[in-house]
């Protein structure tokens, strides 16, 4: 039987924990939940930049799509230097809606479906939104109602939070919090429209749909709420990656693996014992299936995973054996699996 080219949905600012699919139980985030009850849900899938430039280069050298619909200007731009096919629209929301029909997200699916609507297309479909990086324009009363009693503390600012932590700051990261889950539930009601649209079309309906994100988000896990740190730990490069395919029997995949490799063919994916990057301030991460070793300064950080999930227990002092292994493959000098 004949590989379909997918149909990619990318969400800018998504990160895994954010999902029910991968352990939230603070929201229901429904559609995801139910594509990924469908399909392959990958639970150790990574990005190794917080560039969306650098990162779209290497996806597109995989998967370079037939067409591009998205909301964010910068990827737009990138398309068009790479002479892809783009059809875009800005976001101007200044104030919450009053019902997620109206939401920017909202927008960029209808304008999504509208173009799919015009022509046939063969080769692979891509629709990058600026989701969680974008305006947070769910309406005002989601939010609140996950605050409960702090929801006076809620303010009508669309803009996403972007700031390091100085003091303890709870009750902030606590409203950001609710503000981005209130955002997500509203991504996850439009997305079942686009779903049932894709569903209803005999020209899309049997095709691979990838549903990923592109960047995390951090909430003061390391003194750093946004997209935005320096140091690239697990809240910034653990992205959620769900495959819906008829080709393919649902499962959970649990092997490391960059976004990329998700769009490779099964004999083209690489089977990866150890991950690795670097952060723009310099510090090395490496990542194997028990470990996550942060190297900065000649400083070493040792973490346990999967159970460390936001590295908070440094152990490297107590783990000096492991920590030798680790610095070899930071230094190319073994490739064993951990």
């Amino acid at each position: 039987m004949t590989q379909l080219a997918p149909i990619v949905l990318s969400f800018d600012g998504l990160r895994a924990s954010a999902l029910g699919a991968y352990g939230n139980a603070i929201i229901e985030t429904t559609t995801f939940d139910r594509l990924a009850a469908a399909g392959v849900v990958y639970d150790w899938c990574h990005v190794a930049t917080n560039d969306l430039r650098v990162l779209y280069h290497s996806l597109w050298r995989v998967v370079a799509p037939s067409l591009l619909v998205t909301d964010d200007g910068d990827v737009a731009k990138l398309a068009s230097e790479l002479e892809l096919e783009c059809l875009s629209r800005e976001q101007s929301a200044s104030e919450p809606a009053k019902l997620f029909s109206a939401t920017e997200f909202a927008h960029l699916a209808d304008f999504f479906c509208e173009q799919l609507g015009k022509q046939t297309i063969v080769g692979p479909i891509w629709m990058h939104s600026k989701a969680l990086a974008g305006v947070w324009d769910s309406p005002t009363e989601v939010a609140q109602s996950l605050a409960e009693e702090d929801e006076t503390l809620l303010s009508a600012d669309v803009k996403p939070p972007e700031y390091e932590l100085i003091d303890d700051d709870a009750d902030r990261v606590f409203v950001d919090t609710c503000r981005y889950h209130a955002e997500l539930i509203a991504i996850d009601a439009v997305l079942e429209g686009i779903v049932g649209w894709l569903a209803e079309h005999d020209a899309y309906q049997d095709r691979p749909l990838i549903i990923c994100g592109t960047r995390g988000f951090g909430f003061g896990e390391h003194g750093v709420v946004g997209l935005k740190s320096t140091s690239l730990w697990s809240e910034h490069v653990h992205v959620p990656c769900i495959v819906v395919d008829r080709l393919t029997t649902t499962q959970r995949d649990s092997s490391l693996l960059w976004l990329a490799d998700v769009f490779r063919t099964a004999s083209q994916r690489i089977s990866h014992k150890h991950l690795q990057w670097w952060s723009p301030d310099g510090s090395l991460f490496i990542r194997t299936a028990e470990w996550l070793l942060r190297r900065a300064n000649d400083s070493n950080r040792l973490y346990v995973k999967p159970d460390d999930r936001w590295e908070a227990n440094d152990i490297a002092a107590l783990c000096a054996d492991d920590l030798t292994e680790l610095l070899k493959l930071a230094s190319g000098e073994t490739d064993v699996a951990l």
